[in-house]
């Protein structure tokens, strides 16, 4: 209206304009001869009310400043910031924090206790949820690794991430300590021997940022030099504490909480059957058996190579009520993959060459080594499907003390109808439904069988 008493300064709304040069062009008025900026903003932020920018007053004259159009708004976030530097397990030096190596070459840091890491508020787009969104962190990474720094990205999971992605995943528990999980080179990137892992991160509870408008009027001009003054134009009302862990799970949908009692897909069946103790692995197919369909599932027993009847029955028992009517269930025990390898090393010169064929024979035995660690064949290093390459045989060989190198390896299908081999660069692949077998008893050689040719040493 132009008049003062009818301002309402409340009356105020955030625009975000379009990316790019979408959101802006500069052009001049052709009769005034004025430059303008024309704007665009999302369709999500269009205007909940009128403004007016020029009126006449009640005394005649025209007012062009009724309402104000502000630009280069800075978006920031409540949380002190913190910058923490982890090193290699292994680092003595007082003070420096380390991170911990799993057995997989994957990598664990834990952020302090006292550092609650805050996450972003999420920018849902229309018509998405909270759950349709991945969360993430105000955590930022830097690897150092032979005088070369790399920033490293934020993922959910590493399930999805390939063998150099540089990703990581951070976790956080229901007390709200956290930690970041590097890969392990199949998932995600594992670190380098030396890496040192550089974090920026804020930390707070999120509700302490909540503040009225206009509420912010300083800050820190040591620390923030350029800035000449700072307000807060909108109110600030998302900032959120944690959900808590019994609201969370009430909220998980229902499927997740129950136990399926169904069998619907091949998948389903194989989780079935691996939920009955003395299973370590399933895998089913479907077969015709001429007027209907028959699930094949086999089994892979614990600690032995033998499906045997009390086992089967307990299979049977749990599967039974889950099946789909009009399809018959078939437990069998895996296909056996018998596999005749022949290999020919070197041994060093002050190694007795009998002595080095016993340690290769138990290194590659489907029994326990000396020292209790399981053979290269154990039966419980071995499921379904689960292809042999050459290079894992020389890796385990060459791992023994006392072994120069592998002079000839050649792997093939004992029971193979022609006599192909697979030669160092390749590999054994297997059905779904087949596993390897290599026992080595000489009494049984169809049972799959390792020839070892020791050449050199002493003796």
């Amino acid at each position: 209206t132009g008049n003062r008493g009818s301002a309402d300064p409340r009356h105020r709304q955030r625009l975000r304009l379009l990316p790019g040069s979408a959101g802006a062009t500069a052009g001049v008025d052709p009769l005034s001869g004025d430059s303008y900026v024309r704007v665009r903003w999302r369709r999500d932020d269009a205007l909940t009310r009128a403004y007016c920018f020029r009126a006449r007053g009640d005394d005649g004259t025209t007012r062009d400043d009724l309402s104000g159009f502000w630009g280069n708004l800075v978006e920031i976030r409540q949380g002190e910031v913190v910058h923490a530097s982890y090193h290699p397990p292994g680092t003595t030096l007082p003070g420096v924090r380390t991170y911990s190596r799993g057995a997989d070459g994957s990598a664990r840091l834990e952020l302090a206790d006292d550092e609650p890491l805050l996450y972003q508020q999420l920018d849902l787009p229309a018509g998405l949820i909270e759950s349709d969104v991945a969360p993430m962190s105000t955590l930022s990474a830097m690897v150092s690794s032979g005088g070369v720094d790399e920033p490293w990205h934020e993922v959910i999971s590493l399930v999805h991430s390939k063998g150099q992605d540089p990703d990581y995943a951070v976790e956080t528990d229901e007390r709200g300590r956290s930690d970041v999980i590097f890969g392990d080179g199949t998932n995600g990137r594992a670190l380098a021997d030396d890496a040192i892992v550089h974090l920026r991160l804020q930390t707070g509870y999120g509700p302490d940022g909540n503040l009225g408008a206009d509420r912010l009027t300083s800050f820190d001009a040591a620390a923030n030099p350029s800035l000449t003054a700072l307000r807060n134009p909108f109110d600030i009302t998302d900032g959120e504490a944690p959900k808590d862990p019994a609201e969370a799970l009430r909220e998980i949908p229902e499927a997740f909480r129950a136990r399926q009692l169904r069998a619907v897909t091949l998948c389903d069946y194989a989780k079935a059957a691996m939920e009955v103790d003395g299973v370590a692995k399933a895998a089913a197919r479907y077969t015709w058996a001429g007027s209907f369909r028959c699930v094949h599932l086999a089994v892979d027993p614990v600690g032995t190579d033998a499906l045997t009847p009390t086992l089967r029955a307990a299979v049977e028992e749990a599967l039974a009520p889950r099946r789909l009517l009009g399809e018959e269930l078939r437990i069998l025990g895996p296909r056996w993959v018998p596999l005749a390898i022949a290999v020919r090393v070197c041994a060093r010169p002050e190694v007795w060459a009998a002595d080095l064929r016993a340690v290769i024979e138990e290194e590659l035995s489907a029994g326990v080594t000396s020292d209790g660690r399981l053979g290269f064949f154990h039966p419980d290093s071995w499921t379904f499907g689960q292809a042999l390459r050459a290079s894992e045989l020389f890796g385990r060989i060459h791992a023994i003390p006392g072994v120069d190198q592998v002079v000839a390896l050649t792997i093939r299908r004992h029971d193979a109808p022609t006599p192909g081999a697979v030669e160092e660069d390749g590999e054994v692949t297997l059905a779904a439904d087949e596993i390897i077998l290599v026992e080595g008893d000489p009494d049984q050689r169809e049972r799959g069988y390792i020839d070892i040719d020791v050449q050199g040493g002493r003796g």
